[in-house]
């Protein structure tokens, strides 16, 4: 398994703080009003963090930073919406053990994850606002689907 950085930022929760998070979510009873359980962000952001790594999520906390005009005056702000259909990807995509996908971001707004399987070939999922693009190299498969459809996307680049 890759090493993450040794000094995350300050906004990176440590491990221990994650698993507090999962053995508290994992009996459905989170109230979103109680201030001593995590919000649902909070959640999601430490499973972006769990799968992409504390780099991962730092990329996306910059991207959200991003103004329009960053990309020699063309790049589009990051869409919170590519955010959230990447996110539920992230939830249901099986990945090779010991790869994590590296997350970019597109002058168009869109998220991109990128990994590799363990014969080293090439996986892609681009989410924008309404749709995720796919590309898988082992087998050929590369299509679009409607963003109601990121857990099929999911399904179909899964190893």
């Amino acid at each position: 398994m890759p090493a993450l950085a040794a000094e995350p930022s300050p906004s990176f929760r440590p491990p221990y703080y994650l698993q507090v998070i999962c053995e508290s979510t994992s009996g459905s009873n989170l109230d979103a009003r109680a201030p001593s359980q995590p919000t649902p962000d909070v959640i999601e952001q430490l499973l972006i963090a769990r799968i992409l790594g504390a780099h991962g999520l730092q990329r996306i906390q910059t991207f959200r930073q991003y103004q329009p005009g960053w990309d020699f005056g063309e790049g589009q702000p990051m869409s919170e919406s590519a955010y959230r259909y990447m996110s539920q990807f992230l939830r249901h995509v099986i990945l090779p053990p010991n790869k994590r996908p590296s997350v970019f971001l597109g002058a168009t707004g869109n998220l991109e994850l990128a990994w590799e399987d363990e014969s080293n070939k090439r996986f892609q999922a681009e989410f924008s606002p309404t749709a995720v693009e796919y590309s898988r190299e082992d087998t050929g498969a590369e299509g679009e689907l409607d963003a109601s459809e990121i857990i099929r996307a999911a399904e179909i680049l899964s190893v």
